[in-house]
């Protein structure tokens, strides 16, 4: 069972193999001119790096 989350705080599932979750809220703003299509572009690569650094 998930404990309910509030706000950016560890969340701890206690039992055999339990792990350790974070959630935090993540909020990407890209400002300025930019193509729909170039800003979902750099919005999926921030999501990318983002992953693979908490990997």
């Amino acid at each position: 069972m998930v404990p309910e989350v509030e706000g950016a705080e560890p969340v701890l599932v206690s039992g055999p193999g339990a792990d350790l979750h974070y959630h935090f809220p993540i909020h990407v703003v890209l400002a300025g001119d930019i193509a729909e299509e170039t800003r979902r572009d750099i919005a999926a690569e921030i999501w990318d790096a983002l992953h693979d650094a908490l990997a």
